[in-house]
């Protein structure tokens, strides 16, 4: 893994470019970095250019214990400013858990970056629909975490997003990930919930395809239902034998997914 830094607005953000092609930028969610996409990178970059980052305050970027800039809204402003400064033209994006909330709140603000938008299993609060059901279980693992127990409160809030025991079926990398990220749950319990507007939802134009697991908790399935009844140009698929971590569980066709989606194969 070769490993890049760029200076953004006062503060050093790590990614990685691997491939040649058209762009495509991975968002990572909860207690992951730029390595979450690690399968994806070693067969999608025979198509694409292929860029993954982490966000501010994720491993390796520098993690600061105050709480602000820690927010869906910063880490897609960050990511806009990485689109335009970094990658210089129209991208894919692909965002999975919460970076399905910031792949969204990009596409909001800013469309004209996007040729097209790929979003696994998003966690998503407004008016109309409220996925509240990570509140409580972020708080305990949050606790957990806090007072030195990482193992229990990475255990806790892995097995209740994906599954009963998940956590001690995950591979050592991935463990070793978390453990690296464990703090960022602590603000993450404490950030703003993240609310998005029923309205701006229907004003997004570019083709969406929304994944879920086909293993994944019954949250996952009532979120992509509502976004792909609300979305004005959207189509959903679920992947076979996988729970939230899909692009892991079920790497071959995820990728295979992602790759027709982007290259206007039939899919669905």
């Amino acid at each position: 893994m070769t490993i890049s830094k760029i200076l953004i607005k006062n503060y050093i953000f790590h990614y990685e470019k691997i491939g040649s092609g058209p762009p495509i930028l991975f968002i990572h969610g909860s207690l992951c970095d730029l390595r979450y996409w690690k399968l994806q990178i070693k067969e999608l970059s025979n198509f694409f250019s292929v860029y993954t980052i982490s966000l501010r305050d994720y491993w390796p970027n520098n993690y600061y214990h105050d709480l602000d800039n820690f927010s869906i809204n910063q880490h897609a402003l960050d990511l806009i400013n990485f689109i335009e400064d970094v990658i210089a033209q129209k991208i894919f994006l692909v965002g999975h858990s919460r970076g399905g909330s910031i792949a969204l709140k990009i596409a909001i603000n800013r469309p004209d970056l996007l040729n097209k938008l790929i979003i696994a299993e998003p966690k998503l609060v407004n008016k109309f629909y409220n996925f509240d059901q990570n509140d409580n279980v972020i708080s305990i693992a949050s606790r957990l975490i806090q007072n030195g127990n990482i193992n229990a409160g990475l255990s806790y809030f892995i097995d209740h997003v994906s599954g009963c025991k998940i956590w001690h079926k995950m591979s050592s990398w991935f463990k070793s990930m978390a453990i690296d990220n464990a703090n960022t749950i602590i603000k993450q319990n404490k950030e703003q919930k993240y609310y998005i507007d029923h309205i701006d939802l229907l004003k997004i134009k570019i083709p969406i395809l929304l994944i879920n697991g086909e293993l994944s908790p019954n949250i996952y399935f009532k979120t992509i239902q509502y976004l792909n009844n609300t979305l004005f140009n959207s189509n959903s698929i679920t992947i076979h034998g996988s729970s939230h971590g899909m692009n892991i569980d079920n790497a071959k066709e995820f990728n295979k997914i992602v790759y027709n989606f982007c290259c206007m194969k039939n899919i669905i």
